[in-house]
């Protein structure tokens, strides 16, 4: 699991796994305008837009919208994902993710 840097690489690795625009670097362009932390994250089989919102007393969420997005063979590799994602929702204090 990597956090994706590169436009043209992770619109491509989007576009290859049939995800949704709410996938695309431009769409984590502007939740990034309007003051929200954005993550881009890539596996071999899978690739995720995560965007932190605020919560009250200094919690936070992470919302990935119509994702995260995978090959069709890799229904295995859901519950890895998951426990990568739970170990860096940890470190940035959020509380819950929402699929």
């Amino acid at each position: 699991m990597e956090v994706v840097n590169e436009k043209n690489f992770w619109n491509e690795k989007v576009l290859s796994l049939r995800g949704s625009f709410l996938s695309s670097w431009e769409w984590g362009v502007l939740q990034e305008k309007m003051g929200r932390k954005v993550l881009r994250i890539s596996g071999p089989d899978f690739a995720t837009l995560m965007i932190r919102y605020n919560l009250p007393f200094f919690q936070y969420y992470f919302y990935s919208p119509r994702g995260p997005v995978f090959s069709e063979n890799s229904e295995d590799k859901i519950i890895s994902y998951l426990e990568d994602i739970k170990k860096n929702c940890s470190q940035e204090r959020v509380i819950f993710l929402r699929i």
